[in-house]
């Protein structure tokens, strides 16, 4: 990267580019060396961390305060949730996103769990 940019990158922003492209996240001027199946797994990846952090915000609160009434099952919930967005992430890379619903209903149905414990 820093051979195809970094004369671009000092002149526009005073500083060589970072090693690893940020904040490029596959879709602009870093990604422009990759090949399409690089390109297509690298923005699988991206997407797949992103649907994990977007739901951490319900997950983790949902499973600490569970874990008051219900200790055992909103530890054994948030395990298998952990193991479901494994699962899902496997399906995401095996070049058939369709292959992440066997993860995500998992994931699905621990979220469902966990959020009746709040009732």
């Amino acid at each position: 990267m820093e051979t195809h940019f970094g004369e671009i990158h000092r002149k526009e922003c005073g500083v060589p580019p970072p090693s690893n492209g940020y904040p490029d996240h596959g879709n602009g001027r870093y990604s422009e060396k990759l090949s399409y199946k690089d390109w297509f797994m690298l923005n699988n990846s991206y997407r797949a961390h992103s649907n994990f952090v977007e739901s951490l915000g319900v997950i983790i609160p949902a499973t600490l305060i569970g874990g008051i009434g219900f200790p055992k099952a909103a530890t054994i919930l948030g395990w298998t949730y952990f193991l479901g967005r494994i699962i899902y992430t496997i399906g995401y890379h095996t070049m058939t996103p369709t292959n992440r619903y066997y993860g995500y209903s998992i994931t699905l149905l621990c979220t469902f769990a966990l959020l009746g414990f709040l009732v």
